[in-house]
Parts: C-alpha cells; sequence; structure tokens
C-alpha cells in the first residue's frame, strides 16, 4: 500500500525507489541505462537494484494465476519466508520440511544479493523485473530503518484479527493482537497500530456496511481522523 510521506523529500525519495524497482528513472544503472540506482544512502549495503533486463515486452501466453501477486513480490523485493517452513510450531502441515534446528539462516540463504527473477521474466518475454535480489532486505532496512519505526509520523497499521497475517503485524512494544483496539507507536500517538477484531484483511479499506463489526466502525473513525 501507499506510505505517508511527511515531506516533499522523504515523497519524491519514495518515488524515486519505487521507479528503480520498476525499471523507471533516467539516472545510470547497470545492463539498462533507464534503470536506476538506490536513492543514496550514507553506509548501506550494496544497492539491490542493479539494472532492468532490458528488451521488447511481447508475451502472448498464459499467465499462471498466480502472475500479479509473483511479479509484485519479485518488482518490490518482497519475499514472505514465513510461507516457506511448514510443519513447526502450530501449524496444520505435516510432515516437516525443514530439517529440525533449522535456522532463519539455513531458510533464507547467504547475506548478499543473488540473481533475481528478471531472467525468468526474459526467458518469457516480459521485461523491467530486477536483475538481483535482496533476500535479506537488507538495503531498505539500512535505508528505511526497520522496525525502528518511533520517528514515523501519521501511519495507522490496521489489523483484521481474522487474518493470519495480523500476528507479523506492526504494534508498539509489549502490544500485539491481545491488546486493545488501539496500541500508539509514536509518542504523539500519530502512528499507531489498529485493531478490528472480527475483521479480515483490511476489512476497513472495504465500503462500509450495516453488518460491519463495530471495531471496523471506530477503526475508520480513527482513520479518517488521522487522514
Amino acid at each position: 500500500g501507499a506510505i505517508p510521506a511527511s515531506t516533499p523529500a522523504l515523497a519524491r525519495t519514495l518515488d524515486l525507489h519505487l521507479e528503480a524497482r520498476a525499471g523507471r528513472g533516467s539516472s545510470g544503472g547497470v545492463g539498462n541505462s533507464s534503470c536506476p540506482a538506490c536513492p543514496p544512502c550514507e553506509d548501506c549495503p550494496t544497492c539491490p537494484v542493479a539494472g532492468c533486463l532490458a528488451g521488447t515486452c511481447d508475451y502472448k501466453g498464459a499467465v499462471s494465476k498466480t502472475f500479479s501477486w509473483d511479479g509484485i513480490t519479485c518488482s518490490d523485493d518482497i519475499w514472505l519466508y514465513n510461507t516457506d517452513v511448514q510443519g513447526i510450531g502450530r501449524d496444520l502441515f505435516w510432515p516437516p520440511n525443514v530439517k529440525r534446528g533449522a535456522t532463519v539462516e539455513d531458510v533464507v540463504g547467504p547475506r548478499k544479493l543473488v540473481p533475481g527473477c528478471g531472467a525468468d521474466g526474459q526467458r518469457m518475454g516480459l521485461t523491467g523485473y530486477p536483475g538481483l535480489q535482496d533476500p535479506w532486505s537488507a538495503w531498505a532496512t539500512a535505508y528505511y530503518g526497520g522496525r525502528d519505526l518511533g520517528h514515523i509520523r501519521n501511519i495507522a497499521w490496521s489489523q483484521g484479527l481474522l487474518d493470519p497475517w495480523s500476528g507479523g503485524g506492526v504494534y508498539p512494544p509489549g502490544g500485539g493482537i491481545a491488546g486493545p483496539l488501539r496500541q500508539n507507536i509514536s509518542a504523539d500517538g500519530s502512528q499507531a497500530a489498529l485493531l478490528i477484531d472480527l475483521g479480515g484483511h483490511h476489512l476497513d479499506l472495504f465500503f462500509a456496511h450495516p453488518d460491519d463489526p463495530a471495531s471496523a466502525v471506530e477503526v475508520r473513525r480513527i482513520e479518517e481522523e488521522m487522514l
């Protein structure tokens, strides 16, 4: 989703980053001069955008049911490794697909840039995907601050508690799905986690309905107030 920017400079930085991911822009990149590098970042790791594979998009075949999602995760460097481990903890899968005692490093791999999905897209006649990917999101973590979000303002992190993803949402220290409807993350309350106890994925973004749970109505009110 969109990330609210508190200043024009930050907004432009976000635009540059998104352009880099999409293979647009005019600053230099490796392999395709129209694919820019990441915005300047002091002491950051290597930029994961090292050029978008050039060519003509002439794909005429059928695409998979997950084509749109796969394209987003590739272009935005989103790697949801929590779906790669099954059969441990309290999930419903069996047998486990990883060895006992496996670590995050075992699942994700080495902390370095690796070949991205651009080659697959090129082979299919789809262009514009990045040539490299950053499995550990090292650059994005360094640039945007990772989970150190206390200094950021004007963000509502809504969580529908019927959504399995809600357990991995953004909450203040000590907060979470068992907490109150509103949990302030920033000291001034302008950044907050908002819980919808009987809601699914992004229920608050749907059109209002008479059957909406009271928490959804309240979360929408808070979000409108924050806007």
